[in-house]
């Protein structure tokens, strides 16, 4: 006899205290605009990362061109001695530009191992950020219950609880899609180009370009959602295995076709549209005085965190959906 009164297990409770999953787009939304702290704390460090290239760099470019015999003309102000020599235009010639980066080629090469690092460093905090929004999510285990705001310690407790699973399918990401890029341009190509290149006409081989671009593209996309699902699988403790979970996740736009479509349109709009529109705005915004600039920033950082937004309601729709 089983009694049924006995107490459940810690994560069938979990579920249980867990609200009832929304839709995809309604719970992935509120999901991401319930994250606005999560979000701002990603935007800050991500300005932290590129600060540590371009404060260096822009510092040693601010000296190097405040020695130059030309240094009015390169502040946008060029006096009678730069007009006398040529230097008429406002800002710096493309002699100028060329002369500073044959002069500053070390400092180049140790700015690109910089780089190097800083992209490293940025797939981590990608990674981290994914395990946040989706440790965090509706239907989680440990998630935050009773709505409102996300606090910013939990989502980053979540984040560091889940960030290896992150980069584990980051990486099986990256094999799966060198390998169908692979089969796509070399392998479809080889045996495509043969015929192509024997047709009159150049048209056939231009189209078959096109459409092997096309593939690529979709194995892309395809293979991100998949990878998402698999985020979303190791977080709720479904799966182990990274590469089991994205082979898993490749089911996921048959199973949830129409689904996944009405995500990506408010998705979309976020991650491309924002921009896009604010885009506009930067010509009006610009200024030459430090209000203008700090204005164009502020704005930047607005598409920036749209993007992040973006991020976050996609990755709580598809775990709605894993649901």
């Amino acid at each position: 006899m089983v009694r049924v009164d006995a107490p459940l297990p810690p994560r069938a409770v979990a579920f249980a205290l867990e609200p009832a999953p929304k839709s995809p787009v309604a719970g992935g939304l509120g999901h991401a605009f319930a994250s606005w702290r999560t979000v701002l704390v990603v935007v800050v460090v991500q300005l932290l990362l590129a600060a540590t290239v371009v404060l260096p760099w822009g510092a040693r470019l601010m000296d190097r061109t405040a020695r130059h015999a030309h240094a009015p003309a390169l502040g946008g102000e060029p006096d009678a001695h730069d007009r006398a020599y040529g230097h008429v235009l406002a800002g710096p010639t493309e002699a100028v530009l060329r002369e500073i980066e044959r002069e500053e080629a070390p400092t180049l090469e140790a700015l690109e191992r910089v780089q190097l690092l800083v992209v490293l460093l940025a797939w981590v905090v990608g990674a981290f950020a994914a395990g946040a929004f989706l440790g965090t999510s509706p239907g989680m285990p440990g998630a935050p219950r009773g709505g409102g705001t996300i606090p910013a310690r939990e989502a980053l407790a979540a984040g560091g609880r889940h960030v290896f699973a992150m980069l584990r399918v980051g990486i099986v990401f990256a094999v799966l899609l060198v390998i169908a890029w692979r089969l796509v341009f070399e392998t479809w190509g080889a045996i495509a180009g043969v015929g192509e290149a024997a047709q009159p006409s150049a048209r056939v081989a231009w189209w078959g370009e096109r459409w092997r671009e096309v593939a690529a593209v979709a194995a892309f996309f395809w293979l991100r959602v998949a990878a998402d699902a698999a985020r979303a699988d190791l977080v709720r403790g479904r799966r182990r295995s990274a590469w089991i979970a994205i082979l898993a996740g490749l089911l996921l736009p048959f199973r949830h076709p129409i689904a996944l479509l009405g995500l990506a349109v408010p998705v979309a709009l976020l991650a491309w549209g924002v921009p896009w529109a604010l885009g506009y705005l930067l010509p009006v915004l610009e200024a030459p005085h430090a209000v203008g600039h700090l204005t164009v920033f502020l704005v930047l950082q607005v598409a920036v965190a749209a993007c992040w937004f973006a991020r976050a309601a996609w990755l709580a729709g598809v775990a709605v959906l894993r649901a």
